[in-house]
């Protein structure tokens, strides 16, 4: 028998910026949303990143913005397994 995990994708799209979790199949939606909004928030606080979100390349982020993911995860107790932020 071959065990084949379920996973779930949330998405939070504001002003052409999605935010993207994807988590394991849960019926508790409601944690991956204060996460991807807290995450939201704090992406929106620093100017210089919502400038550059409009012509940004994947992984562009990584170095600015993976240590607040990391603050954002723990501090909302929520488990993340993959992080995007993209223009939509």
């Amino acid at each position: 028998m071959v065990m084949i995990y379920s996973f779930q994708v949330h998405v939070l799209i504001e002003n052409g910026i999605a935010y993207t979790c994807v988590t394991y199949l849960t019926k508790k939606h409601y944690f991956p949303f204060v996460f991807l909004e807290a995450v939201r928030k704090k992406f929106l606080e620093v100017p210089s990143l919502r400038t550059r979100a409009v012509t940004a390349s994947e992984n562009e982020f990584d170095r600015d913005f993976y240590p607040i993911i990391a603050q954002v995860a723990v501090s909302t107790n929520s488990v993340v397994i993959y992080l995007y932020i993209s223009p939509s």
